[in-house]
């Protein structure tokens, strides 16, 4: 009985193991690799990827495609991470002065407005700004027009350049405010209660005039909607006054900068050479020195909410926060990795460390020769490249002098296979370049290849649905002619009968 036992245990033992072997082997045109990796750091050692399991999982990629030559100088236009905008494609037309026109085709290529643009403006939030001569007006995705009116404003042109929709949402312009930092829309907003600074000539009480323009808050409804009289919340005793971020506001008296709540109470003294926006709970600041020569410098710190200093006054310049960590440069020579509680991760004398990306920063030591860290400076590998487009799913696209391929998080390659060129990995597929004889397509995670009749060039990201717009280029006396498609990648499980 127990001899028959332990047989009985190996049998299972020998399917289990026939049963992982199946799915690492990568038959069919189908099998997709995904690594599951450790995040923290201090998991990682130097077996952690040889203990890391690989995942595989069997999957059916099916392509849907349109294609569209252009003809009589139309054309597409094309952008790597965003050329389909909630459906929508631009098309384009140039003129013979020179002037260029812009409208819109679904993804069929089918057109669904006129040149009715002067600029190439995407969809953003069901929403579009269209400029065409001195007409500026908001079509929403049906192409219809907001019509203006006074108690639906559609542009805002104060001291931040934003954009309003309706009463209550408004639209911030990303060269006012980074997008990574605020949020472009803001919602359910009561701009009867939203504050913003606005400037007076004169003194709102007795109605002389400042001998300088002074700044108060007033809400957005009584500065920029409602035609009664100006009513201030905060009155207009600052030199210069910025909106609120994060609770409180940049105001300068007396030639210094500080901060203010909502409440118009001072919350950090007026104390400071500069003073940036709070994001996060963090912001920077800066104060002047003297230099022996008697120049200037502007020294820059960081600094909370509390005004409690995060760092001491010993940066020339602070960059934006990127996954919580910014580099710094306490010279022309010299780059810093700091963390959001000031803490410095890492310095180097290198001319160019990149913000973060996925948990990785590019070090240019020289050029054609860069590497990548981790927060902790920590290089991920030995190798040097003379480019590196950055982590998309796990995986970064690197070059050297023998040609391009991709890296894990671990520094580990994909393969030994060396492209001509390689893109960015999107919904599991990227575009790559064969080395001998230029030949172009998609391949997955195990190197399988995909539309290798259409000889790609350039393809951009897939949206969620799928969708993505590539070209390939022919050449027709001596001239090159792009044909665009629009490629539908379906994923779906792939069951074995």
């Amino acid at each position: 009985m127990k001899k028959t036992f332990f047989v009985i245990l190996i049998i299972i033992f020998l399917l289990l193991v026939a049963c992982n072997n199946k799915f690492t082997d990568t038959h069919d045109n189908y099998l997709v690799s995904d690594n599951n990796f450790v995040d923290e750091k201090t998991n990682i050692n130097d077996d952690t990827f040889s203990q890391v399991p690989i995942a595989i999982t069997e999957v059916k990629r099916e392509f849907l495609i349109y294609e569209y030559t252009p003809h009589n100088d139309f054309d597409i236009c094309f952008s790597q991470e965003s050329s389909i905008s909630e459906n929508t494609i631009i098309y384009k037309y140039q003129f013979y002065d020179g002037e260029i026109k812009y409208g819109f085709m679904d993804l069929e290529f089918n057109i669904l407005t006129d040149l009715i643009s002067d600029y190439p403006c995407r969809f953003n939030n069901g929403l579009v700004k269209i400029i065409n001569g001195f007409e500026e007006y908001i079509l929403d995705n049906q192409f219809r027009i907001i019509e203006y009116n006074e108690d639906k404003p559609i542009l805002y042109n104060g001291i931040w350049h934003k954009e309003i929709y309706t009463p209550d949402e408004f639209i911030i312009d990303g060269k006012a405010v980074p997008f990574y930092k605020y949020n472009n829309r803001i919602y359910n907003t009561d701009l009867n209660e939203y504050l913003v600074p606005y400037m007076s000539l004169t003194n709102p009480e007795t109605g002389e005039s400042f001998s300088s323009p002074k700044w108060g808050y007033t809400t957005f409804y009584n500065a920029y909607v409602s035609s009664e009289n100006l009513q201030y919340v905060i009155p207009p005793i600052f030199d210069y006054a910025r909106e609120f971020s994060d609770g409180l506001a940049v105001v300068k008296k007396d030639g210094k900068y500080g901060y203010i709540n909502k409440n118009g109470e001072t919350v950090i003294d007026y104390q400071y050479y500069l003073a940036e926006d709070f994001y996060d709970g963090i912001a920077e600041v800066g104060e002047a020195t003297m230099k022996g020569d008697g120049s200037g410098q502007i020294k820059r710190a960081l600094i909370n909410k509390s005004g409690e200093m995060l760092t001491d006054f010993k940066f020339i310049s602070i960059g934006d926060f990127y996954e919580g960590y910014a580099i710094a440069s306490t010279d022309r020579k010299s780059k810093v990795i700091i963390s959001n509680n000031g803490t410095e991760m890492f310095s180097a004398q290198v001319p160019y460390i990149s913000n973060f990306q996925n948990g990785y920063a590019v070090v240019m030591a020289e050029p054609h020769v860069t590497y990548i860290v981790d927060y902790w400076g920590q290089r991920i590998n030995n190798d040097n490249y003379t480019h590196i487009l950055g982590y998309r799913e796990d995986l970064c696209a690197v070059a050297t002098e023998n040609g391009w391929n991709y890296i894990n998080r671990y520094g580990e390659y994909l393969s030994d296979e060396r492209y001509l060129y390689a893109g960015n990995f999107s919904n599991g597929v990227a575009l790559v370049t064969e080395m001998r004889g230029g030949a172009s397509y998609l391949i997955d995670l195990v190197g399988n290849k995909y539309l290798q009749e259409l000889n790609l060039r350039n393809i951009s990201s897939f949206t969620d649905e799928g969708y993505a717009l590539a070209y390939s280029e022919i050449v027709e006396d001596e001239r090159a002619q792009r044909k665009y498609y629009i490629i539908r990648m379906s994923v779906t499980n792939k069951i074995d009968k």
